[in-house]
């Protein structure tokens, strides 16, 4: 068990179709960041996850993220592109989260070669998310 994360593209005509962009593997101080930004949003929940699991947002309660889908804009990358090349990702703590990743030269590496592919996805017109598991 442990924290996995992924970023996807989907076309708006097809949703049906992901295409991966980026994988991580305990990078939680990206997930942090990513977590912020969805609180910030005001904790969206897409509209076919209510349908699919009625009964987990049935009540007001706090829901984690986990398992969320959640969309980034072009505004989002730029924010996260801003946060990474400063080098102020938030530390960030969970039970299967690992070490911290904050500093971590791969995940570092593997944050700008997300922020690229989202941009040339987001030039083909499609929708880019993220997700986690853990």
């Amino acid at each position: 068990m442990g924290l996995d994360m992924y970023a996807y593209s989907r076309a708006k005509e097809n949703e049906s179709k992901a295409i991966e962009l980026q994988y991580w593997r305990k990078h939680n101080a990206l997930h942090g960041l990513l977590e912020d930004m969805w609180n910030d949003k005001g904790q969206p929940i897409p509209q076919w996850m209510r349908d699919e699991y009625p009964e987990d947002f049935e009540q007001e309660r706090v829901i984690p993220f986990n398992g969320i889908e959640m969309e980034l804009t072009p505004a989002d990358i730029d924010y996260i592109e801003s946060v990474v090349l400063n080098h102020e990702l938030p530390e960030t703590e969970g039970f299967f989260f690992g070490q911290d990743s904050r500093f971590d030269l791969d995940d570092y590496e593997a944050d700008k070669e997300f922020i690229k592919k989202a941009r040339e996805a987001f030039a083909r017109g499609e929708q880019v998310f993220y997700t986690s598991s853990w």
